[in-house]
């Protein structure tokens, strides 16, 4: 099992700032100058007092056994018709990595308290591109060990996507020590900080199916990742 906490330097967060103007609709027209101003003020709170506490934790099991709709690890069963199809198309010894990645509690505590509600979803937009930097992060982490071994990987494929319920975070935090980083879940599966991602990905000797997309119907669907 390995943990990290990386460190977010000033090109991720310069990236992370574009992306956020992109998803807020701003990146063909000018921002309105109330918006610049609270996005002005999530990245202070960034940079300056430092209230982004990433952190990540992966671990990677064999797979014992993949059948129609199931992926069977020591974590526990992996139900998904789709990801099944993924892992039985790999070439070669099949392992799975489960993955965790937050960006820890005190910036959500800080916006959940600001008014009005659209400085809210402009802290939160923040904070998701966040969160998605540090699980990038974990994964070039995770990655660059399996490129040694001239291995491939799928994309990451989380609870509550596609075909496999959000149950399914359960079997993630089997494999992964969780609190080691401040992450739980509740009754409901709902993470604990919100401004958590949790994943699994398949690794093989050949990998030709990179996302259950691939095998889905759903052209038009906005979460699509593959042809």
């Amino acid at each position: 099992m390995v943990v990290i906490q990386p460190e977010l330097k000033k090109e991720l967060i310069e990236k992370a700032r574009k992306n956020v103007f992109h998803k807020l609709g701003y990146h063909k027209k000018k921002m309105d100058p109330e918006v610049e101003k609270i996005l002005k003020d999530a990245f202070l709170l960034v940079e300056e007092h430092k209230v982004i506490k990433p952190k990540g934790i992966y671990h990677i099991l064999p797979v014992l056994k993949a059948v129609e709709g199931e992926v069977e690890t020591d974590a526990g069963v992996i139900k998904s018709q789709k990801f099944s199809l993924m892992v039985k198309m790999c070439h070669g010894k099949r392992r799975i990595v489960f993955m965790l990645a937050t960006i820890g509690d005190e910036f959500e505590k800080i916006y959940h308290k600001k008014k009005p509600l659209s400085s809210q979803f402009v802290f939160d937009t923040v904070g998701s591109e966040l969160t998605e930097t540090v699980a990038d992060i974990l994964e070039r982490d995770w990655k660059g060990r399996i490129d040694n071994e001239g291995l491939q990987s799928s994309l990451r494929f989380s609870p509550g996507y596609c075909d496999w319920d959000l149950d399914g975070q359960s079997i993630i935090f089997n494999a992964l020590d969780g609190m080691s980083i401040g992450v739980s879940f509740n009754n409901h599966f709902v993470m604990r900080p919100c401004k958590s991602i949790s994943a699994i990905a398949v690794i093989a000797r050949s990998v030709p199916i990179k996302a259950p997309c691939s095998f889905c119907i759903e052209k038009d669907c906005r979460w699509r990742r593959a042809l």
